[in-house]
């Protein structure tokens, strides 16, 4: 059998936009890398589209009895190719899965209903994208907050979601929201001594070692990039997270990159384009993660300092476009206020 390499989005979309003459928007439905798809002889064989009426009769049904109510929650998954999936699992059954891009493209939303079948896994069918019809479906397994779909079968039609899944975690239940200079924050974490704290231009064989997988996972050349670096403890579990000042900059500011110390290992959490620093660190937080507030100017941007809140996964991609905030903290990380280009450490 003979195959070819074409991208998923691009295969996905063919059939929704067979019917219309109208250009689509972002070609890409899922995080995927470029998978195998089979010639007309497999695809002949593949199954007809689900049916719509069943699943959803049986969906509600679900609903009515209450059953998988322990998995209702909005998942999100970790940004790959510039793009973050987020899928709400609603108590009525119903579903959402929304397509983020961070080159600032709209938004894609697809909406459908979902049900949990006889082996515990998650069924989502999606009959709504961008407004247009379409019969989705994927199966996820259940981990514990992590759902992980291997595949999705599209109008019938079946795609691998890349090499490894699409994978996505549950978000932590959000708190009441309070008011704190006119900005919603989920509350007060313990107040943080006032602290100024510089970058680091001194080698650390661990943070060389987390920094060179970063570029691994990414395909990309370590080769000259300089840095400088420190650790801060941003979700108050008594182990510091990794902040790497990058020589990346523009005209609008550099981007920092964020490692989680998960099990004393730093893993990549955030990347956030368009930083001055000082970077302030606030007594207000979100999902249990304080909130930053970054110094943005250049790049036609007014000089402004933006507050930049948790998302449940990750921070937002970029500083200039969090809101403006006029607030202040005690805590300044980078505060030497030097850059990676005028002495960072050399990869």
């Amino acid at each position: 059998m003979k195959a070819y390499t074409i991208p998923l989005s691009f295969c996905a979309l063919l059939l929704l936009s067979a019917c219309s003459s109208q250009p689509s928007g972002p070609q890409l439905l899922a995080q995927s890398q470029p998978v195998e798809i089979a010639t007309s002889e497999t695809q002949r064989s593949t199954p007809q589209p689900l049916d719509e009426q069943a699943f959803i009769q049986h969906s509600q049904q679900q609903a009515r009895t209450q059953i998988a109510q322990e998995l209702v929650g909005t998942y999100q998954s970790q940004a790959n190719a510039g793009l973050t999936t987020t899928l709400v699992l609603n108590a009525d059954h119903s579903a959402i899965t929304r397509y983020e891009y961070q080159n600032g493209d709209p938004s894609l939303i697809e909406n459908g209903f979902w049900q949990q079948d006889d082996d515990g896994n998650i069924q989502v069918l999606m009959t709504e994208h961008d407004g247009r019809n379409i019969n989705a479906l994927r199966i996820f397994t259940v981990d514990g907050f992590q759902l992980t779909a291997e595949k999705e079968i599209v109008n019938g039609m079946e795609y691998q979601l890349g090499s490894h899944g699409l994978i996505v975690q549950k978000m932590k239940v959000e708190t009441s929201l309070v008011p704190s200079d006119k900005q919603a924050t989920q509350g007060l974490v313990t107040a943080l001594t006032a602290a100024n704290i510089a970058g680091s231009n001194q080698y650390n064989a661990q943070v060389d070692a987390t920094l060179r997988h970063y570029f691994k996972i990414n395909r990309t050349d370590p080769k000259n990039n300089r840095y400088r670096w420190l650790t801060y403890d941003l979700n108050n579990d008594q182990k510091p997270e990794l902040f790497v000042l990058t020589d990346w900059c523009g005209s609008g500011g550099c981007t920092v990159l964020m490692f989680e110390n998960h099990n004393d290992q730093w893993q990549f959490n955030s990347r956030i384009t368009q930083v001055h620093t000082p970077i302030q660190v606030t007594n207000y937080h979100h999902f249990g993660w304080r909130d930053l507030i970054i110094p943005v100017s250049g790049g036609g941007v007014p000089a402004a300092h933006h507050l930049m809140s948790y998302t449940g996964v990750s921070y937002p991609l970029n500083a200039s476009t969090a809101p403006v905030t006029s607030q202040s903290a005690a805590v300044n990380l980078f505060s030497d206020n030097i850059s990676a280009a005028q002495q960072g450490i050399t990869m």
